[in-house]
């Protein structure tokens, strides 16, 4: 009879193996049909979507937790700044642009105008840096806001203040965490300049997502 239920045991343990054998092989191969590369446009709407549920389009991100990228960690020296903030900036730049081309809101357009300007100066200050202190990093920096080429009038001005938005809580966790690092004069009073001018154009540009 102890060899009968023994036997009976060792059946159903070997049975209960291959069954989980065979479950997380099909975990394996669900996991790997359902894991996609995601194009920086496919990311980048995502997030406007995680961070503005509301946004058309958005319906299928809907009380999704968001997975934004935190810019500051990839601060780790002054030099990683500065060539970071030159795509950064010139991003903001080319978006402004945009706006100003074919943009509906006066207002946005006056934002627009003020981010061109003071940005480029930014730009060209910071190649000035760049050269001067021979700095040779490689910018990781990809580009957070998309393709918005294709768009006009009020859709146009509407992406661009949620890409803005974002955009802008990037630079200023960026200049946040430069400052953590205590840098040169230079660097210290820039980054403080981007949290303060940002930190208000942010505010203006939620005022006028509630006035839509």
């Amino acid at each position: 009879m102890f060899i009968h239920i023994n036997s009976y045991f060792l059946l159903m343990k070997h049975h209960t193996f291959k069954h989980l054998i065979l479950i997380l092989s099909l975990l394996v191969t669900l996991t790997a049909c359902s894991t996609k590369t995601e194009t920086v446009e496919e990311r980048t709407f995502r997030e406007h979507c995680q961070m503005m549920p509301d946004m058309k389009g958005c319906e299928a991100f809907k009380g999704q937790a968001p997975v934004i990228m935190n810019h500051g960690s990839m601060i780790t020296s002054e030099e990683v700044f500065v060539v970071n903030m030159i795509p950064h900036h010139q991003e903001a730049v080319d978006t402004a642009r945009l706006i100003l081309a074919k943009g509906e809101n006066p207002e946005l357009k006056k934002l627009a105008q003020n981010i061109i300007t003071a940005q480029e100066k930014e730009i060209a200050m910071m190649n000035q840096w760049k050269t001067q202190w021979k700095y040779s990093t490689v910018p990781a920096y990809e580009n957070m806001m998309g393709d918005g080429s294709k768009l006009s009038g009020k859709e146009l001005d509407t992406w661009f203040i949620h890409g803005m938005i974002m955009h802008h809580t990037g630079a200023i966790e960026m200049a946040e965490a430069v400052l953590k690092l205590h840098p040169r004069t230079e660097i210290t009073e820039f980054a403080q300049a981007i949290i303060r001018d940002q930190s208000k154009e942010i505010d203006q540009m939620k005022k006028m997502l509630e006035q839509n």
